[in-house]
């Protein structure tokens, strides 16, 4: 059966290997992009080659200034699922508007009329990939068409605000289709939890990267990473919209070492004045004026990127061996952070970290002008700079695995001691577990043999944010004796962030330690802020009172005489 013609043209294609450049005959269709080498073969139904419209988008692409004239071309890209992109030139600014607009609406169009392909049941989840603040994000199989997802599972049963939250991100992310933002395609509400199906970066977050390699990036593949968040920013930023929590853990790489932007939890349409006034994001890489709460545009995100070109450059953001809370007095008050050692890197990149980190919003540029920084003409593209940094990672993440899967059969997990002593018979057991890298102590009293089970964490790929996944592990022990007896056990977590303290159901006095040792860590970090309060009120406090006691003064000195005895 023949399918009916949405739209035909002449347009000049990029070659995926060569990159030459061979015009060729488009012909979109209700279920796919074909294009043939002439009219003869089109006739003749000969395709040169074809686009499935399912999981296909078009945009506009920006071509990076070189030797050769680009002028009166009209370039986009339609890209797809696979990770495949296509470079295209058409003939005229319209027509290049009405490709894009025919094949996001025909592409959106066929996912509508089969939304019943892609049901729950049709998808067959793989492995957990991450743990965020909005619960897990796993790696899924849609079985009826082969094509690999991420499916964000959120609970939902009882915080309103947290429903808020994800309706804005869901319809934030719904008209965002750019090649350097996540994609979003469906959502499902299961009783008690939303899932949100996006798209799968099996790259991992930038802040994964770092870690797993252990390694920083160096200034080309900084300056690469830059520009595709520039160009993601540029696109929200004609929209209206900022994302209000760029950093490193919030950059994807696709496997074809694409850098995209993602988390938009937090994303907000930009009012018609232009200004927020919520304070949302994370310390580190807030920009001063989100902190001050006075109001803040969309060039709040170019502060947040200079903070991760900090992050990338040297594996973390400034003031991270601060608590968050004091981190929030300190950026509004000092000057605006630098690299460490400045002549390590280039003029060029020294001057674009300046650009964006200007204190006064005022000042600091739009991601527009940004990408016309000078640093970007000698810009390589993602995949030249980090192909071998993600295969190391993927590596280095499959060893991981298979280190834990091993750990996980063993009959011994962790590493500790346990010690017993007493007298008397009978038997006992304890439970303890353990989250982060860190160490946690359990004591227990008992008698006899007793089983003692434990789990801890490992890094694995980055989705958004900071990630888990637990692996579980068992180890048990047994002894004899009389009386009662105590033993102590000491387990540390597998490459995992933080500190964890382990509890066992028996240990209420350990447990009301550690609520005690977080009471007065509170305790004291509000002493501080109070301290600081005070050092800042007190002239104000003394000048009040000064007042006062001159106001008293003079009351006193104005009556006296009626009451004085003559």
């Amino acid at each position: 059966m023949t399918q009916s013609i949405i739209k035909q043209g002449w347009i000049t294609k990029q070659g995926g290997s060569f990159k030459s450049w061979k015009k060729r005959l488009f012909v979109l269709y209700p279920t796919k992009i074909a294009y043939f080498t002439n009219k003869k073969n089109f006739q003749k139904r000969n395709e040169k080659g074809q686009i499935p419209i399912q999981g296909a988008r078009a945009a506009e692409y920006t071509w990076e200034k070189t030797k050769r004239s680009h002028k009166g071309k009209f370039y986009f890209q339609i890209y797809h699922d696979t990770g495949r992109v296509y470079i295209v030139s058409s003939t005229s600014e319209i027509d290049r508007k009405d490709w894009i607009t025919k094949i996001n609406t025909t592409s959106e169009k066929f996912r509508k009329q089969n939304k019943q392909k892609y049901g729950v049941g049709d998808i067959q989840f793989l492995e957990e990939i991450g743990r965020g603040a909005f619960g897990s994000v796993s790696k899924a199989l849609y079985s009826s068409t082969k094509e690999i997802v991420a499916i964000k599972k959120v609970p939902i049963d009882e915080n309103d605000d947290e429903i808020e939250e994800l309706v804005k991100e869901i319809a934030i992310m719904k008209n965002l289709i750019n090649p350097n933002i996540v994609r979003y395609y469906d959502t499902y509400f299961m009783e008690t939890h939303l899932w949100i199906v996006m798209e799968y970066c099996g790259g991992g977050s930038l802040d994964d990267i770092i870690k797993l390699t252990k390694t920083t990036l160096n200034e080309d593949q900084i300056i690469s990473v830059v520009k595709s968040a520039l160009e993601g920013l540029a696109y929200l930023n004609k929209k209206n919209k900022m994302h209000r929590d760029i950093k490193a853990g919030n950059i994807l790489m696709s496997d074809e070492c694409v850098a995209k932007l993602t988390d938009f939890g937090v994303s907000a349409q930009v009012t018609e004045s232009k200004k927020r006034n919520t304070v949302i994001g994370t310390p580190y890489w807030m920009p001063p004026e989100m902190i001050q709460e006075v109001g803040y545009g969309l060039n709040g995100d170019i502060w947040s990127l200079g903070i991760t070109i900090l992050e990338m450059a040297e594996g973390e953001p400034p003031l991270t061996n601060i608590h968050p809370m004091r981190a929030i007095f300190l950026i509004p008050n000092r000057p605006a952070p630098t690299f460490k050692e400045p002549k390590k890197w280039s003029k060029g990149l020294n001057d674009l970290l300046k650009q964006c980190l200007q204190k006064d919003p005022d000042l600091r540029p739009t991601a527009d002008k940004l990408l016309l920084h000078p640093i970007f003409k000698r810009c390589k593209s993602t995949k030249q700079t980090f192909s071998e940094l993600i295969e190391k990672s993927k590596i280095l993440r499959e060893k991981k695995k298979k280190k834990n899967k091993k750990k996980k059969n063993s009959s011994s997990s962790g590493s500790g001691t346990t010690s017993t002593s007493g007298s008397g018979s009978g038997s006992g057991s304890e439970t303890s577990s353990g989250t982060g890298s860190g160490t946690g102590t359990t004591s227990s009293s008992g008698t006899g043999s007793g089983t003692t089970s434990s789990s801890e964490n490992e890094d694995n790929v980055g989705y958004g944010t900071t990630v888990i996944k637990k692996v579980s592990k068992s180890r048990t022990s047994s002894g004899s004796g009389s009386g009662t007896g105590s033993g102590t056990t000491s387990s540390s977590g597998d490459n995992g962030y933080g500190y964890g303290t382990t509890y066992n159901e028996l240990g209420e006095m350990e447990l009301k330690s550690l609520l005690l040792m977080i009471k007065k860590q509170m305790n004291k970090e509000i002493n501080l802020i109070n301290e600081r309060f005070n050092q800042k009120m007190d002239p104000i406090r003394i000048l009040i009172k000064q007042k006062k006691e001159k106001e008293k003064k003079l009351t006193t000195s104005q009556w006296s005489p009626l009451y004085s005895k003559k």
